[in-house]
C-alpha cells in the first residue's frame, strides 16, 4: 500500500467553502453532545460559514494552514497574533483553532499542525503560544499538556446561550 502523501499549506480565499466544511463538521462532533441544538446552530452559523471563514481569511495577523493526507483536507489549524492577560503584552500567537478530522486522529497529524504553530511563533519573534481549551474536554488537556503547554489561568467561551469555563494554556519557546 502507497503512503499518503501529507503536508501542510497556508489558507487562502480559494479554500473558505472547503475549510468552512471541515471546521462545522469538527466543531459538531466535537461539541454537540454537550451543547443545546440551538447554540450549536447559532455558533456554526455565525463562525464556519464560507462567508466567515472568508473574511477571517482576509484579517491581517490571523493565518490559517490546512493540513492534507493526499487531496483530502485532514485537518487546521488558526493561528493569530495576540496576547492573553497571562503572558507579556506582545509576546504571544493564539492557537484560536485546531481540529483533525476524526478519521485522521491518531497518525500524528495534529503534532504537524502544532508545530507549525512554532514554526510560525519563531518567524514572529513571539515567545509564548497560547490557546484556551474546554475544561471538560480533558483528552485535549491531556494532548496540549504532551505538548509542553502549561495551565496558566481560565477564560470563559460563549457558545450561543451557554458561557463556557475554558482552560488558558501556554508554551514558551
Amino acid at each position: 500500500m502507497a503512503q499518503e502523501h501529507v503536508f501542510i499549506r497556508p489558507a487562502n480565499g480559494n479554500d473558505a467553502a472547503q475549510l468552512a466544511l471541515l471546521a462545522a463538521q469538527t466543531f459538531h462532533k466535537t461539541y454537540a453532545d454537550f451543547n443545546t441544538s440551538a447554540d450549536m446552530d447559532f455558533y456554526l452559523s455565525t463562525h464556519f460559514t464560507p462567508e466567515a471563514i472568508a473574511k477571517d481569511l482576509e484579517t491581517p495577523d490571523v493565518n490559517y494552514y490546512l493540513l492534507f493526507a493526499g487531496t483530502q483536507l485532514a485537518g487546521y489549524i488558526k493561528l493569530q497574533v495576540a496576547d492573553t492577560p497571562y503572558i507579556e503584552a506582545n509576546t504571544g500567537l493564539e492557537v484560536s483553532r485546531f481540529y483533525v478530522d476524526q478519521a485522521h486522529q491518531g497518525a500524528g497529524y495534529g503534532r504537524m499542525l502544532m508545530n507549525q504553530a512554532e514554526v510560525n511563533a519563531r518567524m514572529l519573534n513571539k515567545q509564548v503560544i497560547w490557546l484556551s481549551v474546554w475544561k471538560r474536554n480533558p483528552r485535549s488537556v491531556n494532548i496540549y499538556t504532551s505538548l509542553g503547554y502549561t495551565i496558566v489561568g481560565e477564560t470563559i467561551f460563549q457558545l450561543g446561550s451557554d458561557a463556557q469555563e475554558d482552560y488558558i494554556m501556554i508554551k514558551r519557546l
